[in-house]
């Protein structure tokens, strides 16, 4: 049984978020394990990204996650960019806050977390809104 890209995509990102999450919280010696299973994950998301137009912003937001936990910084503002502007395009509102709120809190930068919450009002989306405000609260 073949599955449809759209199930391939969703089980992509749902793993790779789930490594990323993983490795950030690791010690050392099983971050490594972690990021490499998220490299692989990230990468079968950018290519089904491609099938999946709705995917491509939250495929280029855990891209650029995982260069930031690589230690990629350029490259993960880079791909956080390209998911702003997928986002955008696109008109999804909810990405477009979700890749704010990832950006300001790698960056520590308030303008980024101050846009996320104003979007996360907009759309009502309440545990998000919190998590901005909780961010913008402890820069």
């Amino acid at each position: 049984m073949r599955l449809h890209p759209v199930t391939h995509y969703g089980l992509f990102t749902s793993l790779a978020g789930a490594y990323l999450q993983a490795a950030e919280q690791s010690e050392t010696i099983g971050r490594a394990a972690w990021l490499k299973k998220a490299g692989r994950a990230c990468r079968a998301g950018m290519k089904l990204r491609k099938a999946f137009h709705p995917g491509k912003p939250e495929a280029l937001r855990l891209q650029g996650r995982y260069e930031w936990l690589k230690g990629n910084t350029v490259q993960a503002q880079r791909w956080w960019q390209k998911s702003l502007a997928e986002a955008e395009a696109l008109g999804m509102r909810y990405e477009l806050g979700l890749t704010q709120l990832e950006i300001g809190q790698r960056l520590g930068e308030g303008v980024y977390l101050e846009r996320a919450e104003a979007i996360f009002t907009e759309l009502g989306a309440e545990l998000d809104l919190a998590r901005s405000r909780e961010l913008l609260k402890n820069l």
